[in-house]
């Protein structure tokens, strides 16, 4: 053979190992794709997103609008917090193999998810089949990533986001007090108009109480106690306190006490302030704040027991929902009758 035909021989052999190694590579990577395709780029067409656990933890997320969700587990629906459930979309958004799970680890990583995980059920388009399940399980033990099986599959993979440290188990809660909307109350901008009426009352100390009722959209009455109308000077004041009720939220709730103990707390401790606040529309909502017992222990700098904590109370919502709240974010609505009056 000639020396030309050689050549040619082998380019057409180099030709076709080219192809058939990219052929069988494209072949493997879609066998991957379907294997780890945890990802969504499009969240906004992400109409709800279910819940579950193995303990019979179970909630849905669903889209009210562009901007709002709601929660509902059981018989209890709640607005969701927004920027909870965005960083939960932002997480299906981003989703990325950190690794593969290891032969010598797959068969307990498989057991773990099979016993402790979150099922996920993610449905577009409105539509009523799910358009992706998948498990997330517990994070490796560097914590840098999340051990994930999609439904059907066998597979597991160490799933991440890039640029985050640390698992991602947390962001698919199946708890209802991780997604619920904290806010108590929100006005924000020139909506602050849409308090109608406001009451504070403190029951240790009546003198200090107080009523604040709207007559036009400028114009309010300031009351006693009693419910008897006390001159002001002018409506600054009254203004500049309305104000700072545009965005007031609990912090969060009273997870490491039984509800007897709390339910018995709240017989035994009496009453700090009550908020009572109608707005517009006809909504009441009723704050009672109640002292917290402080750690066992506490101390002061000066060896002195602190019996109740300096920075939280307890508040119920409406007589029912028992929430922690921060005496930084309530101190300022805690005025007297006397701070609306000009001194004599």
């Amino acid at each position: 053979m000639k020396k030309s035909g050689i050549i040619g021989l082998l380019i057409a052999i180099g030709l076709l190992s080219f192809v058939v190694f990219f052929a069988s590579k494209n072949n493997g990577s879609t066998l991957k794709k379907q294997l780890h395709d945890f990802s969504i780029e499009d969240t906004a067409s992400i109409t709800k997103v279910v819940l579950n656990d193995k303990n019979g933890n179970r909630l849905v997320l669903s889209r009210m609008s562009a901007s709002e969700w709601s929660v509902k587990s059981e018989d209890q629906d709640f607005k969701a917090r927004q920027d909870v459930v965005q960083n939960m979309l932002k997480t299906i958004k981003e989703l990325t193999v950190r690794a593969p799970v290891s032969k010598a680890r797959f068969d307990y990583t498989v057991k773990q998810i099979a016993a402790n995980s979150t099922k996920v059920a993610i449905y577009q388009n409105g539509e009523n089949s799910p358009s992706k399940v998948y498990y997330v399980g517990g994070a490796n033990g560097e914590n840098t990533g999340t051990f994930m099986l999609l439904e059907k599959s066998s597979v597991p993979f160490l799933m991440h986001i890039e640029g985050h440290y640390g698992f991602i188990q947390s962001r698919y809660s199946p708890r209802m007090n991780d997604w619920r909307d904290n806010a108590i109350w929100y006005f924000p901008g020139e909506k602050i108009t849409g308090i109608k009426n406001l009451k504070v009352e403190y029951p240790q100390e009546p003198t200090k109480s107080f009523e604040i009722s709207k007559n036009s959209e400028s114009e309010y009455t300031l009351k006693d106690g009693n419910g008897n109308p006390v001159a002001v000077p002018d409506m600054g004041g009254i203004y500049e306190y309305l104000k700072r009720y545009r965005t007031i939220s609990y912090e969060g709730f009273e997870e490491n006490r039984t509800k007897v103990y709390c339910d018995s707390l709240l017989l035994e401790t009496p009453i700090k302030t009550v908020w009572t606040l109608e707005d517009d529309k006809g909504n009441i909502t009723e704050i009672k704040s109640y002292l917290k017992p402080a750690k066992l222990d506490a101390e002061d700098w000066e060896g002195n027991a602190i019996p109740h904590d300096l920075e939280r109370m307890y508040a119920t919502i409406n007589n029912d929902q028992l929430v922690i709240i921060q005496f930084f974010v309530f101190d300022p609505l805690t005025v007297s009758l006397e701070e609306f009056i000009a001194p004599s």
